[in-house]
């Protein structure tokens, strides 16, 4: 007896998986640093994937000190990718948006 898979259409491709991954690991950085992480509401991400809030390690006080976050995510090789670097060309637009804002944002690649 064979079973049969009914297929519905919906697949979740390799480069989200990467992407959430890559997401996955920019919050557990910022824990481990003792900072707080904010992901994006992903149905509207548009170009930031979270804040990170920064926290006195002292104190342990939120600050309200936020750095937006993108994240760039793949399993590829980079341009010119050596054991001690890669390079990596930020699309304009992105740039555009990142540069256009009132926080800082970091680019994790």
């Amino acid at each position: 007896m064979t079973k049969h898979h009914r297929s519905f259409g919906k697949q979740v491709s390799d480069q989200a998986i990467i992407g959430e991954r890559g997401v996955t690991m920019i919050a557990r950085i910022v824990l481990d640093m003792g900072c707080s992480w904010h992901p994006s509401n992903q149905r509207m991400e548009v170009g930031i994937d979270g804040e990170i809030e920064l926290v006195n390690p002292v104190t342990r006080e939120a600050t309200n000190a936020v750095i937006r976050v993108q994240s760039k995510a793949t399993m590829r090789a980079f341009a010119a990718e050596t054991q001690e670097g890669f390079e990596f060309t930020c699309d304009s637009r992105d740039l555009d948006y990142w540069l256009s804002g009132n926080s800082p944002v970091i680019l994790v690649v």
